[in-house]
């Protein structure tokens, strides 16, 4: 409360920043140093803005820019992570028009080979500053510091290529990894280098065909990624793997993957002419390893991996300026379509929906498992924007756009393998192929009717016994409750309430059941009910219903019932 009276007067923050500045480092102890900084830090939020009528004046603020400099030799690692969260906080209000010194310092910092303790300080500051300032809204404000971006640029780019480049070949020479304290040095300045250059290319600049050293860094970040997975798989598999070394290797890929994801959603166009064959080509094998079983372990930097490919390709997918019918404006997209239509022909879409229906598209072997559980709580989950972290999820998202944007490629493979999907191979081939049937519906709306495959559905429903089995049934209801409104007639509904009223009363496990729920609450609230069609039915939907609801003990499974 004292502090929060304080925090008001004239020369308060200058008062704070006298107790954390690098200066005091060996007079003040390190946690007192960091109480104060953050202090400091919480109190700009409330008062730095120009408009605030308690914050320090403008010459005090001035004062401080200056002082804040000085963190660009701060000694401690954890002090470090508190100037750049407050240093990105002040750079959004006056980078660069009331704070041009800070970026200038900032440049040199990057530049200065003969102390590394301010090079490191530099690029993460940078970083931390850039992150912020690009959250800003005002298009003034956008224009101004895009303009700034491009006179920085190189000054990031050259240290990343520099320390990237050096780590890299450090770890390729030998299976020893040599000077680790070198190597992890070089592996952490190319990280936040990187991570800087990603917020400038994606973010901060309204156009990058014009700048030499953009194409070299988005034309660099494919070979880079396929580099550092051959790295850090081989790194991995040597009998005492250095962590720290493998970690930070793992964390530069990952950026990798994110600045070729991010800069082809704010500039597809200049990406694809740029990146396109050769990210095609890093992420395109992760999509052909199948998925390991439950028994199997999981390679972090191979789900990882899988992860950012699918997202990329669903991203490119549904990018409308790579569609063939959208006139082509600038000789930079008609490039880019020349470059689409020779990457994504009909066999390498295809190709695409296949690896989707071997590795993607069926049950995650977890969910399988966790069958007999009798949990309900895979019935009713919804991924949310957490889809992106969960491989069949993110498979399934990538299915439908390829479903959506080239049904007339994919409409007419779906329709055949549907007709032929009592020859299948496993119940998990079974499993994918009725996802395929449930998540495309309305793109194959016009290649399918699904009145002719009721009774195969539910013949396949009925010749279940197993625990995958029962997985296949759950993908049947979702299959029915995904047509329901679209074009099942009458007859077809009469038997999937035939069908309900039998699960619900049944032996089946509690997993299916509540499947089961799920589907009749769909076809209920379709607005094509038939109250005459459903009547017959009622009663024995009804006593079902109650007989599973006495047989839930469990909470959440009686609410989901009701």
């Amino acid at each position: 409360k004292e502090l929060e009276t304080l925090e008001v007067k004239s020369g308060f923050f200058s008062a704070l920043e006298g107790i954390f500045s690098p200066e005091n480092a060996e007079s003040v102890d390190e946690a007192v140093r960091v109480s104060a900084i953050i202090y400091f830090k919480n109190a700009a939020v409330r008062h730095w803005r120009r408009t605030s009528p308690k914050g320090p004046d403008e010459e005090e603020k001035e004062y401080l820019r200056g002082r804040l400099l000085l963190s660009l030799q701060e000694p401690s690692n954890a002090m470090a992570l508190q100037y750049g969260a407050l240093l990105g906080i002040l750079a959004r209000q006056d980078v660069p028009a009331h704070w041009p010194q800070f970026l200038e310092e900032m440049v040199l910092g990057m530049s200065n080979n003969d102390n590394i303790l301010i090079k490191r300080r530099s690029i993460f500051y940078t970083y931390k500053a850039v992150k912020k300032i690009i959250t800003r809204r005002l298009a003034s404000q956008y224009r101004r510091f895009a303009e700034v971006a491009v006179e920085m640029y190189p000054f990031v780019l050259q240290p990343f290529q520099d320390n990237v480049v050096r780590a890299v070949e450090m770890i390729s020479e030998t299976t020893s990894t040599g000077n680790l304290n070198e190597l992890e040095e070089d592996l952490q300045l190319a990280l936040d280098s990187l991570k800087t250059l990603r917020q400038l290319t994606a973010n901060a600049m309204m156009d990058i065909e014009q700048l030499e050293q953009v194409h070299t860094f988005v034309s660099l970040l494919p070979e880079l990624s396929q580099r550092l997975f051959v790295c850090g798989s081989a790194l991995q598999g040597a009998e005492e793997p250095p962590q720290a070394i493998l970690s930070l290797i793992f964390r530069l890929l990952k950026q990798s993957c994110k600045a070729l994801i991010d800069i082809q959603v704010k500039h597809p166009l200049s990406f694809c002419v740029l990146a396109m064959e050769d990210t095609v080509k890093f992420f395109l094998p992760f999509l052909e390893q199948p998925q390991p079983t439950h028994e199997e372990e999981k390679s972090e930097f191979t789900e990882t991996l899988t992860l950012k490919a699918l997202y990329f390709f669903r991203n490119v997918v549904r990018e409308r300026l790579y569609k063939p019918d959208l006139d082509a404006a600038t000789e930079l997209h008609t490039q880019t379509q020349t470059i689409m239509s020779n990457l994504f022909t009909d066999e390498f879409i295809l190709n695409t929906v296949n690896l989707l229906e071997r590795s993607f598209l069926g049950m995650d072997p977890n969910d399988i498992e966790g069958i007999e559980d009798d949990s309900a709580s895979f019935v009713s989950t919804d991924y949310g924007d957490g889809w992106i972290y969960n491989v069949y999820a993110s498979g399934e998202k990538l299915f439908f756009e390829l479903m959506s944007n080239y049904k007339a490629i994919v409409g007419p493979y779906v329709c055949e393998i549907i007709h032929g999907i009592e020859e299948s191979e496993s119940l998990q081939q079974v499993n994918a192929r009725l996802n395929m049937l449930r998540k495309g519906a309305y793109a194959l709306f016009d290649f399918i009717d699904i009145n002719a495959h009721v009774n195969t559905l539910i013949a396949i429903f009925n010749a279940q016994d197993s625990t995958e089995g029962f997985g296949v049934q759950h993908r049947v209801f979702q299959v029915f409750s995904a047509w329901l409104s679209l074009r099942l007639n009458q007859e077809g509904r009469e038997l999937l309430y035939r069908l309900l009223s039998d699960v619900l009363s049944g032996s089946l496990p509690m997993y299916v059941r509540f499947t089961a729920v799920n589907t009749l609450t769909t076809a209920v609230e379709d607005v094509e009910l038939e109250l005459g069609h459903i009547r017959p039915y009622s009663e024995a939907l009804f006593e079902g219903i109650c007989s599973l609801l006495a047989s839930s003990t469990d909470g959440d499974q009686r609410l989901l019932i009701i």
